[in-house]
């Protein structure tokens, strides 16, 4: 097999520095494979450590780092149009009405007309979690009912309804570990995620 045809089969490692490990340390493909499945990789993810293996097997030293750094680089490539400020912003203005309900002992509130623009920004981060690998998703998400909830939080800010504190804890929690995951697979500096990091520790404080 060609090294161009092995890079491309092994391209998922890119999202993953421990597949990247595993390949390199494993003592054949087939261990790698083994190795990555046990550590509870998916199928897909565990065979592109295998091909990543067999080029470290079959090419030099420098092919195999040349390959690692430029399926690292796609990777980044690949994530790199996600905008997270917006929906850092749209995180802590959720948080904020969280607060509130618990600082006011209410059960809902409805949401004030200059809050729907934070709509598009929850609909737009929902729809980029639903197209990213089914790995990298799980990163993010728990459940399945967390993406719901955000989904219909969309239709009740546009429809100036009450919103409950279930359905806003949940979205933030979605907003907040989408800047984690993709933050940090972006490379970004921990500064910027410090915003998100004081919002969760305020939260997980109330429970």
């Amino acid at each position: 097999m060609k090294l161009e045809e092995l890079k491309a089969r092994s391209k998922d490692c890119g999202f993953y520095p421990r597949l990247i490990e595993i390949a390199q340390n494993a003592q054949s493909p087939t261990a790698a494979y083994e190795w990555a499945k046990k550590e509870r990789f998916e199928d897909f993810d565990a065979r592109a450590c295998r091909f990543l293996a067999i080029i470290k097997r079959d090419f030099s030293k420098k092919s195999f780092e040349k390959v690692v750094a430029e399926i690292q680089q796609e990777a980044t490539s690949y994530m790199s149009h996600y905008f997270l400020l917006p929906i850092i912003q749209t995180a802590t203005r959720i948080e904020f009405l969280y607060s509130y309900l618990n600082r006011n002992n209410l059960e809902s509130l409805k949401l004030a007309e200059h809050d729907k623009p934070y709509a598009d920004i929850i609909e737009d981060c929902v729809q980029r979690i639903a197209e990213l690998p089914s790995p990298i998703r799980q990163q993010i998400i728990e459940h399945q009912t967390y993406l719901d909830e955000a989904e219909l939080i969309v239709r009740e800010i546009r429809q100036s309804v009450v919103i409950g504190e279930y359905r806003l804890e949940k979205t933030f929690k979605v907003l907040s570990r989408y800047v984690y995951v993709v933050g940090k697979k972006r490379g970004i500096q921990n500064s910027l995620l410090r915003c998100c990091d004081t919002i969760n520790s305020r939260l997980a404080g109330r429970k």
